[in-house]
C-alpha cells in the first residue's frame, strides 16, 4: 500500500508536468479574475455531438441548458479564454468548447481557470471530454446520453450516471489520481479493464467476471450500462446510487 501511494504520488507529478509543458508560471500579485458567461442556442438542432477540451483547473459539467450550451468561464489570464465552436449539420448539432494553449501554466499559486457548462436535456447527446490537471465534476443525471467518452490527465474527477435508463457505453482513460463514478441500483453494469493500473479499486457488490467487474441487480434488467476502463495510476471507486 505504502508503495502504491508513493508511485501514484509521483505519477501525479509527472502528469501534471507534462500536461502543462515545461515550464512553471508563478506569480506574486494574482491578475483580475475574468468572469465570461456564453450561451449558445440549439439552432434547430435534435441531437448534438459535444467535445470539451480543458486545460488545468476545476471543470464541471452538468446538464439542464435550455440550447446547446449555457457556460460560465472565470480566470485570469487572458489567453485563457475559452474557444467556442458550434454548427448545424443534417440536425445535428457539434459542440466544440476548448480552452487555448496553455503551456508554462502548472495550476498552483494564485492562477484561477474554472469553468461551468450545462448541456441539454431534451436531445440524445454525444459527450467527449478532455481533461489535463485539477479537479472534475461530471453530473451527467438527467441527459440523455449516447456516447461518453471521457481523457483524463492528473488530479480528482467524479463522474454521475446513476440515473441511466438506456443501453450506454462510456470509455474513461485515466492519468493520475482519483476516480470515482456513481452507477445505478437497478440496472446491470459492467466495468472492464477496471484491474489494469496501479492503484486501489473499490467496488462494493460488484462479482468478478473474467477480466470483468459486473453488478447485477436484484430484480431482472434489460438495461446495461458499459464502462470501459483504461486505467494510469491511482484509485477508482465504483459506487451503486442509493
Amino acid at each position: 500500500m505504502r508503495t502504491n501511494r508513493v508511485l501514484l504520488a509521483a505519477a501525479l507529478a509527472v502528469v501534471l508536468l507534462a500536461s502543462s509543458g515545461c515550464g512553471v508560471f508563478v506569480r506574486r500579485v494574482p491578475r483580475p479574475i475574468r468572469d465570461d458567461e456564453q450561451s449558445v442556442p440549439l439552432q434547430g438542432a435534435t441531437s448534438l455531438r459535444a467535445d470539451v477540451a480543458f486545460g488545468s483547473g476545476e471543470l464541471t459539467i452538468r446538464g439542464g441548458a435550455s440550447g446547446a450550451m449555457e457556460g460560465r468561464f472565470e480566470y485570469n489570464r487572458a489567453n485563457w479564454k475559452p474557444e467556442v465552436d458550434y454548427a448545424v449539420l443534417a440536425g445535428e448539432g457539434k459542440l466544440k468548447v476548448r480552452q487555448p494553449d496553455h503551456r508554462g501554466f502548472i495550476g498552483i499559486g494564485p492562477s484561477f481557470n474554472t469553468w461551468e457548462l450545462r448541456l441539454p436535456d431534451a436531445i440524445p447527446t454525444d459527450l467527449s471530454v478532455a481533461f489535463g490537471a485539477g479537479e472534475s465534476r461530471l453530473d451527467l443525471r438527467g441527459m440523455r446520453l449516447t456516447n461518453l467518452d471521457v481523457t483524463l490527465g492528473a488530479g480528482e474527477t467524479s463522474i454521475d450516471l446513476s440515473d441511466v435508463r438506456t443501453n450506454l457505453t462510456a470509455r474513461v482513460e485515466g492519468g493520475a489520481g482519483e476516480f470515482s463514478v456513481r452507477v445505478p441500483r437497478d440496472i446491470n453494469v459492467r466495468v472492464l479493464g477496471a484491474e489494469d493500473g496501479l492503484g486501489e479499486v473499490n467496488a462494493d457488490g460488484f462479482q468478478r467476471d473474467r477480466d470483468a467487474l459486473v453488478y447485477t441487480p436484484a430484480t431482472a434488467a434489460t438495461t446495461t450500462l458499459e464502462i470501459a476502463l483504461r486505467r494510469g495510476v491511482g484509485e477508482v471507486n465504483i459506487i451503486t446510487a442509493d
